[in-house]
């Protein structure tokens, strides 16, 4: 597991810096000095200080939106660094909770399974027909497409032994088999 880049109680200044602009209650606040700053409160003294007399409120309304000014871009930047945080620590969460799943594939997506059998060793071209996810294992529904649709589900643990995402990978393993 990789080490997170969001936190609420930031300790090092680059968790500081990565963590700069949050989202709380529907609102944007800075981590600035001993206490957080509303992006509103804190846009419109900047905007007073260079001669532009936006409230807290119009600016949360979008009257900055339309300048061309520093102002603008300093509010814009920390709403959207607000927002890839959050985005971000939802999905930090749900991996330290073990609820991320990345599949090595998506529905739809080609694959191909080495089928050692007695008749021969071959290799199917097999497309995903579907992926479910059970609390023992992710499984897989592979549709053969022999003429008439078969379907084998395989679990995720069948990637790269025998079910492969390229067809050269299932090439290479069906060799090595071969050369035992």
């Amino acid at each position: 597991m990789r080490d997170r880049l969001t936190m609420d109680s930031p300790t090092t200044n680059t968790g500081n810096v990565l963590n700069l602009a949050y989202a709380k209650d529907g609102n944007v606040y800075l981590r600035y000095g001993v206490e957080d700053v509303n992006l509103c409160d804190y846009v419109s003294n900047f905007a007073t200080k260079q001669g532009c007399n936006y409230t807290p409120n119009e600016i949360m309304e979008g009257a900055c939106l339309e300048c061309d000014c520093e102002v603008n871009l300093l509010y814009c930047l920390a709403v959207q660094a607000a927002e890839l945080r959050e985005r971000l620590k939802y999905y930090e969460d749900l991996e330290e909770q073990g609820r991320l799943i990345v599949p090595p594939c998506k529905v739809g997506d080609k694959v191909y399974v080495v089928d050692y059998t007695r008749l021969g060793n071959m290799i199917f071209d097999c497309t995903i027909e579907e992926i479910s996810h059970f609390t023992y294992g992710t499984y897989y529904y592979l549709n053969w497409g022999l003429h008439i649709p078969r379907f084998k589900a395989c679990q995720e643990n069948s990637f790269g032994k025998t079910v492969f995402l390229t067809k050269e990978e299932a090439e290479q393993a069906l060799k090595a088999r071969d050369a035992e």
